[in-house]
């Protein structure tokens, strides 16, 4: 767990960035789903405390990968949920 208050705040923004495609592809594309942005915050935020918590849980490596912030690679991966879920489910989800 953060020990200081930056890495608490660090902890804070990493999480927080995670919902930033919801807010700003919700509010720009109508024709994204709530299923989709779910999904992404869902895989996003998992990845993101895996990555920022792995020495807690018994993993070895780095929690800072290439030298990218966890929340960066739970950013990517969360938009990259996004966008095949919504590619692949689309159709289905608008004949319901």
């Amino acid at each position: 767990l953060p020990q200081t208050i930056w890495k608490l705040m660090v902890v804070k923004f990493e999480i927080l960035c995670q919902v930033a495609p919801a807010i700003f592809l919700g509010l720009n594309f109508k024709s994204f789903n709530s299923r989709s942005m779910l999904y992404g915050i869902i895989v996003g935020t998992f990845f993101t405390l895996i990555i920022m918590f792995n020495n807690s849980l018994g993993f070895d490596f780095s929690t800072r990968p290439f030298g990218i912030h966890a929340g960066l690679i739970g950013l990517t991966l969360n938009l990259l949920t996004i966008f095949s879920h919504h590619i692949l489910f689309a159709s289905q989800d608008q004949h319901k």
